[in-house]
């Protein structure tokens, strides 16, 4: 039989507070370095709050039986609140476990390969974006393009659209580190009479 002294409750609300603190700087850490193993620190003391708050309410079953002398299931609180720690850190682990693959796996935000073929499809001068591939490695997001310019341009002239395109990239993803691979439009028969 748990005893459900105040001592109890002050312990683990003291293990709450430490939990918070440390989790809250390790997700920031994590976030801003985007490091895997910080992030995977931060969800283990986030489940740790978690977890500390169900065996919270588990004992305040166990002090609410003891008080009304009976109640089978506050009596069972320590139990169920196993149960419930036990649920948490499955749905944690998963899910962690589903971002971890990812980046192992150089997964792209989604959505984010579309993104920059409208936005780069909208900069005046380019008349096709396509091969648009994006990965992640760590902090990085590379991204590799092929921009079709319209018209008879300069090498200068091309390579200042090709920085217009990257910077309008940026402006989607900051972390973007951008290859654009400039490529000529194919000339209609009417461009090449006159």
């Amino acid at each position: 039989m748990v005893d459900a002294t105040v001592w109890t409750f002050v312990v683990m609300l003291i293990l709450s507070i430490i939990d918070v603190s440390r989790s809250r700087i390790l997700k920031r850490a994590a976030v801003k370095y985007s490091n895997q193993a910080q992030e995977a620190d931060a969800l283990h003391f986030g489940t740790g709050i978690c977890s500390s708050s169900v065996v919270i309410l588990g004992l305040i079953g166990i002090r609410l039986a003891e008080l009304r002398a009976g109640r089978a299931v506050l009596q069972r609180g320590d139990a169920i609140a196993a149960l419930g720690v036990a649920v948490i850190v499955i749905v944690v682990s998963l899910r962690l476990g589903r971002r971890c693959v990812d980046g192992l796996m150089d997964a792209a935000p989604a959505g984010l390969a579309a993104a920059i073929k409208r936005r780069v499809e909208a900069i005046p001068g380019v008349t096709d974006c396509h091969q648009v591939r994006v990965r992640t490695s760590g902090a990085h997001v590379f991204v590799d393009l092929h921009a079709t310019f319209s018209g008879v341009r300069s090498l200068e002239d091309v390579h200042r659209q090709t920085e217009v395109i990257e910077a309008a990239v940026r402006e989607l993803e900051l972390r973007a580190d951008v290859t654009v691979h400039p490529e000529p439009a194919v000339p209609t028969p009417a461009s090449v009479a006159r």
